[in-house]
């Protein structure tokens, strides 16, 4: 019973932390639009567009094998086909033309999707620290990553970075389940 009431303890706090951060990110998502880009999203979205005309091919990119690239290809065809459905868009040429005269929509989407990626890397993060240390100690680091202003800024432009904080941190977790499995 007790081992039951901490897992959904757990997924309780799991999701309070995921929701905080991504709501302190979501503001940064929206800013500079529709007038101002980082150059690194340029090369994403143009990129995905190219994957959803010409098919899936990952070394379009030129940068194969990140997790970033394989999910702004899949928001960028999730976006396609929501706007097919209502109609916005009756052609992947369309598409890319309606994104040409204003990115933003699809812009706003995949930056949304980095503050998500950046959101569950500080819920990953207060774990792997809980287990290391203690709750308090692991707050504290959550909510020092949650809210430190380069996280933030990153957070909130389509780059690298926020996956790449999320696979760090992932693979510390698994690290120290290895660790962990061979002490017990």
């Amino acid at each position: 019973m007790m081992a039951g009431t901490g897992r959904a303890a757990a997924v309780r706090t799991g999701v309070a932390l995921f929701a905080a951060a991504f709501l302190v990110r979501l503001p940064v998502c929206a800013c500079g639009l529709p007038y101002q880009y980082s150059a690194d999203e340029c090369l994403y979205l143009d990129r995905s567009l190219i994957l959803i005309q010409n098919g899936f091919d990952p070394a379009i990119y030129r940068i194969p094998g990140h997790l970033t690239v394989y999910l702004h290809f899949l928001v960028s065809g999730a976006y396609y086909a929501f706007g097919r459905l209502a109609g916005a868009f009756g052609s992947p040429q369309d598409f890319a033309v309606a994104h040409f005269v204003d990115p933003t929509g699809l812009t706003f989407a995949c930056r949304a999707l980095e503050a998500a990626v950046s959101a569950a890397g500080v819920v990953l993060l207060f774990h792997v620290a809980r287990r290391w240390f203690s709750a308090p100690a692991a707050l504290l680091a959550a909510a020092a990553y949650a809210l430190h202003p380069l996280v933030l800024e990153q957070a909130g432009v389509e780059r690298t970075d926020s996956a790449m904080l999320l696979e760090t941190v992932a693979l510390l977790a698994v690290a120290q389940r290895l660790l962990e499995d061979r002490r017990g």
